[in-house]
């Protein structure tokens, strides 16, 4: 079962790493 805070994460963690550059 995915949980919003996985979700959430997972974003966090996509953008995090599009900024990272």
């Amino acid at each position: 079962m995915v949980t919003y805070a996985t979700v959430d994460a997972t974003v966090i963690g996509k953008i995090l790493k599009k900024y990272d550059k």
